[in-house]
């Protein structure tokens, strides 16, 4: 059983008013193409749940940060009553585009998976992106069976998909090409050479 189907009470409604004690944890996820172990961190309500499941995609510009880039953000919401998972996504100086929506499409799936561990219903997943993040969430959301966004398989759970029910985003670059304009406009050097570094080759 993969944890996804398993009989479990029903999640109570979600309270924003709510205010929960949290613990805080890591597991390794696995390693990414350069070798890097990727993390989790794990923000988990303490209280009987099971609590709404949020996975969290972090920003940087795809070439910058990690899964603590939002965490004033994640402590927030595992406050009011969500379990929220923080993730690592490969940098665009590891491995370029579609790496780092690969990582996402792959959380996604472990994360139904293995929620029930902190106490997490997955049947109504979220998943939270700022910036950077918030654009692959959009191509995660999107497109959850799309073969080269889920090429990395899962194991022990092959039957699990990366369907997510909600999507939130603060800042997203839906449009990557326009942003690459915007950089190269403002003469933002640093901007443009996240975007050769993240959509390589160019065409991309």
């Amino acid at each position: 059983m993969d944890g996804v189907t398993a009989a479990r009470r029903p999640a109570p409604a979600y309270d924003p008013k709510a205010s929960f004690e949290i613990s805080v944890s890591e597991v390794d996820l696995r390693p990414n193409a350069a070798g890097r172990m990727l993390k989790a961190r794990i923000y988990q309500p303490k209280g009987p749940g099971p609590f709404p499941t949020v996975l969290d995609l972090h920003g940087g510009g795809w070439n910058r940060k990690d899964r603590l880039a939002e965490e004033p953000m994640d402590r927030a919401l595992a406050a009011s009553g969500l379990l929220v998972v923080a993730v690592d996504l490969t940098l665009g100086g590891e491995a370029p585009y579609p790496a780092c929506v690969q990582d996402a499409n792959w959380s996604a799936r472990w994360l139904k998976a293995n929620a029930r561990r902190w106490n997490g219903d997955v049947s109504k997943l979220g998943v939270y992106g700022s910036s950077s993040g918030g654009q692959v969430a959009e191509l995660l959301a999107m497109k959850p069976g799309d073969p080269v966004f889920s090429a990395i398989p899962l194991e022990g759970a092959r039957s699990v998909d990366a369907s997510v029910a909600y999507v939130a985003m603060r800042s997203p670059p839906s449009n990557t090409f326009a942003r690459y304009e915007n950089a190269v406009n403002r003469k933002n050097e640093t901007m443009i050479a996240a975007n050769k570094a993240y959509f390589a080759p160019w065409q991309t």
